[in-house]
């Protein structure tokens, strides 16, 4: 059992896939940083941008990386990593909500154009074999996500 995010040609490699939660990522940068690209009209010339993972397709077309001469692309998008990279000032970073949230970083960074640099990730539970096989703790496990996403 696990807690994913899926592109569509993987979900065939599980019998079970349910959806459980939607999170949602903004391009963040560190408050002195946003300024100085906001004065720039949002230019992300030669700016580090830390990038990757199951996202990094997304990332790069809401960033038109192609159009931007100069560009520093990191492909080590962890998003602890990714946040003290940002928090450092020498990066920017598409970060989860829940990580800026839920640490109340929010006086600390920025996210950038939100409306136009963010992107939804659907996190499922998938199982590779049916819910049968499973332990009676990982059974009991499931079923707990099942009541949480339901009420």
């Amino acid at each position: 059992m696990m807690i994913v995010v899926l592109a569509d040609n993987q979900r065939k490699n599980f019998d079970y896939v349910t959806a459980l939660f939607e999170e949602e990522s903004y391009l963040y940068a560190r408050n002195d940083l946003a300024d100085k690209i906001q004065k720039n009209n949002f230019s992300l010339e030669n700016q580090r941008i830390n990038i990757g993972t199951y996202s990094s397709e997304i990332m790069y077309q809401l960033i038109d990386v192609d159009k931007i001469n100069n560009i520093k692309l990191y492909d080590g998008w962890h998003v602890e990593s990714g946040l003290l990279l940002v928090l450092a000032g020498t990066h920017l970073s598409f970060l989860p909500t829940h990580l800026i949230e839920n640490n109340q970083f929010q006086q600390q960074v920025v996210a950038l154009q939100p409306k136009k640099w963010h992107f939804k990730s659907q996190f499922s539970l998938v199982l590779k074999n049916h819910q049968r096989s499973l332990s009676p703790a990982a059974l009991a496990f499931h079923n707990c996500l099942m009541n949480l996403q339901n009420g």
